[in-house]
């Protein structure tokens, strides 16, 4: 056979899944002047390679349907792609909450993972790629993921899943997700340099990574300096002899270490400035009547990384603070008796502990003894039974000692976080292809920046109409509930910033998925994925396929004073049914004049579209009112008959 000479776009392989009665180009790479035919569903299509050395075919796709496969010849050898769905397909970006893999939900998903079965459901994972100063034009990897494959499942994102799955039962028609979405990316890095030049303050930045030296000689100083860091952690660590983690020894006796309670942050003990290594013991005896095979060890989370060991054994090890600590122990670890759990944490920069309101706790099957200890006087001091599994409480008091202290570990520079990295390598690449509409998770990153959001979410909005059509439906998700465990008060006014997301809204055909009632006060990355692929999927119903269902919260509409009652009232839409109140929450609005002081309201009532607030103080014009502004809005009470809550918002009174 002869070698093959054209290379098909990286999404166009086995498994792919191109939009439904739309007009689609297939492209690839050649030498100029190849001549290629392709031929899709009965159709035969002819194009040539110019002189930039690409080729497209331009297909007219028809009704849902498939699978099919496409040949795509040149005059010396053929590639044949086989199982292709003809559907509906969708972007999905931004940040780590969209990236956010189903294998890190698996505490809620778990139980169903092995009954997912949707082959009509499909995701091209884009594969991390930067560049800077010009573009890419092909991804270096990357393969379709189908929803019917339980390894494929656990890595596809969590909450473009959920969305698919929405869209999929009640449509019918195969769902693609192409997801190019990386942690911890800025809004700016999704952007074009031309769309950012006129923001000057992204200029120096650009220029600066435009140079691969100075990126290069970056990277090297940097991951120098990280593994400086942590060989002379190693070399000062008492507990570490020889390489070998001597404190983390079954029999080693810890009596002269200090006491520390667990979970709980450093912030307010002796601990809050350190940086280093700190070890943790915790002695405890498994009853001979549990079963100890098939055990899930559950610490919580932990900032930043750590090394954990049971009786000798190293069972799991985190890199850094955000993932759950979810270590499946082998059999013969755990021991009926006695056994030790020890804890290398490992703090680089800020304070250190361990994330409250986790659970810390050892989970296993049922108990041998029969008639099981739930509910009887004998049950064990430190057990408990749930869902018919016992459950081992390792929170309380433990043991812990210095390893090493050291400075604050240098902080890397992370070039996909650089204005236009991911947009030169991920998004350009992407521009020909054909989209149903628009997903995007992000803003955690831009937190610091409410007003600027505002002006660079409309752009990114222009931009991916400017790409994918100019009708394309945009639906976002704005951020959830969040109260950074790793800092003893909240930095980022969150607040501002979901308000600013809010302001979004004046963009005709979007839709804003309101989160702050699925989120984790103590998790940047809450685990209820389903229920925003669930309210995504709603607008996508509303939207695009023209389905009678509520796809917002209610909205505010306008909002006027009565001196004489001493009310506010704020009208909303997207309740034609009614407003829900779900609970007596009325601290969540509080109303301000002139003053600007701010002061909670001292009830409300629900009538029809309207809320009508009572204020404190009598004899004041009152000029604005808010609601659920703070950072962890964990109770919100304003919901519509749908279910779905109101968003956080600022308002001048008329």
């Amino acid at each position: 056979m002869a070698e093959k000479d054209f290379e098909m776009f990286a999404c166009f392989r086995d498994g792919m899944v191109i939009q439904r009665n739309a007009d689609v180009k297939v492209w690839g790479f050649a030498k100029e002047g190849t001549h290629l035919k392709l031929e899709f569903d009965g159709g035969i299509y002819e194009a040539y390679a110019d002189n930039t050395g690409e080729f497209i075919f331009n297909i007219r796709t028809g009704s849902a349907k498939g699978p099919y496969s496409m040949t795509i010849s040149s005059d010396s050898c053929s590639e044949t792609i086989n199982d292709i769905l003809v559907g509906d397909v969708y972007i999905a970006s931004g940040q780590s909450n969209m990236e956010l893999r189903i294998e890190r939900t698996i505490d809620l998903v778990g139980k169903e993972l092995d009954d997912i079965n949707y082959p009509m459901i499909r995701e091209f994972r884009v594969p991390e790629q930067i560049k800077f100063g010009e573009y890419d034009r092909q991804f270096y990897g990357g393969a379709w993921l189908k929803a019917s494959e339980k390894e494929d499942i656990l890595n596809m994102s969590a909450a473009a899943f959920h969305f698919a799955r929405q869209i999929f039962e009640n449509e019918g028609v195969p769902v693609g997700i192409i997801n190019n979405s990386i942690g911890g990316t800025p809004i700016e890095a999704h952007l074009p340099e031309e769309t950012l030049a006129k923001y000057k303050i992204y200029d120096d930045e650009i220029k600066s990574c435009c140079d691969a030296e100075y990126v290069k000689k970056v990277q090297e100083d940097d991951i120098a300096a990280m593994n400086d860091w942590y060989e002379r952690l190693d070399e000062k660590d008492s507990g570490i002899v020889n390489g070998e983690p001597v404190y983390a020894k079954d029999g080693y006796d810890d009596t002269d270490w200090e006491n520390i309670m667990v979970p709980g942050t450093f912030h307010d003990t002796e601990l809050k400035d350190f940086h280093g290594s700190l070890w943790f013991r915790k002695e405890f005896e498994i009853p001979d009547d549990f079963l100890i095979e098939d055990v899930m060890l559950r610490l919580g989370a932990m900032i930043d990384a750590d090394r954990v060991y049971l009786n000798g054994t190293l069972v799991g090890v985190t890199e850094y603070m955000y993932p759950p600590r979810r270590y499946p122990l082998k059999n013969g670890i755990l021991k009926h008796g006695k056994n030790v759990l020890a804890v290398r944490l490992i703090i680089n920069r800020g304070t250190g502990g361990f994330v409250k309101d986790k659970k810390y706790c050892l989970q296993g099957k049922e108990y041998i003894y029969e008639g099981s200890y739930a509910g009887c006087a004998c049950m064990p001091k430190d057990a408990d039974v749930m869902n018919g599994r016992w459950e081992f409480d390792l929170a309380g008091l433990w043991k812990y000692i210095k390893g090493a202290e050291m400075e604050v570990l240098p902080q890397m520079t992370f070039f996909q976080y650089k204005p236009t990295g991911l947009y030169n390598s991920m998004m350009k690449p992407l521009e020909k292809y054909a989209f149903k509409g628009g997903l995007w998770y992000q803003g955690e990153s831009n937190a610091d920046s409410p007003k600027r959001y505002i002006s660079l979410m409309k752009d990114l909005i222009a931009c991916w109409r400017k790409w994918f059509g100019k009708e394309l439906p945009f639906f976002y998700v704005q951020l959830p509930q969040f109260d950074d465990p790793a800092a003893k008060e909240m930095q980022d006014r969150w607040y501002e910033f979901r308000e600013a997301q809010r302001q979004v809204l004046e963009v005709p055909n979007t839709a804003m998925i309101v989160a702050i009632d699925i989120g984790e006060s103590n998790d940047l990355h809450p685990q209820n994925k389903e229920m925003i692929g669930k309210r995504l999927a709603l607008a996508a119903l509303n939207m695009i396929y023209g389905k009678n269902v509520e796809y917002s919260g209610p909205a505010v509409e306008c909002v006027y004073g009565d001196d004489v009652e001493n009310t506010v009232t704020v009208e909303f839409t997207h309740c034609d049914e009614g407003i829900d109140i779900v609970n007596d929450n009325y601290g969540y609005f509080e109303v301000c004049g002139n003053d600007s002081v701010w002061t909670k309201v001292t009830g409300f009532t629900a009538t029809g579209n309207k809320i009508v607030l009572s204020c404190p103080k009598t004899g004041v014009k009152y000029t604005k009112v808010r609601y659920a502004w703070f950072n962890n809005p964990g109770r919100p009470p304003v919901y519509n008959t749908a279910g779905l809550p109101a968003s956080p918002f600022i308002s001048g009174i008329s």
